[in-house]
């Protein structure tokens, strides 16, 4: 299925979205923890997004909110306990 203009407008404008959120959080906040707690949350997070990297790595990833063509779904890993890992992982 071929996505419209308008539909491959809408997935770059959420992928910009989602990137400058980040590079925002990443510049405005502090870098590291100051509780040991918090540290192992941010610690948790990023495992969780190497681990779901490394389980992703054979197929491909797709930066746009849209499927490709012949995607497969993802079901080992961090999936098949998380619905979303690497949005968890930006989270924590």
């Amino acid at each position: 299925m071929e996505l419209t203009a308008k539909q491959k407008f809408l997935n770059l404008l959420l992928t910009l979205i989602q990137y400058i959120t980040l590079i925002s959080f990443i510049i405005l906040t502090p870098k590291w923890a100051a509780t040991p707690f918090w540290l192992g949350v941010e610690i948790a997070g990023i495992a969780l997004a190497l681990w779901a990297i490394a389980v992703m790595k054979d197929s491909e990833i797709n930066i746009a909110p849209a499927p490709r063509k012949n995607a497969r779904l993802v079901t080992a890993g961090p999936y098949r306990l998380i619905r979303h890992p690497m949005y968890t992982s930006i989270v924590l």
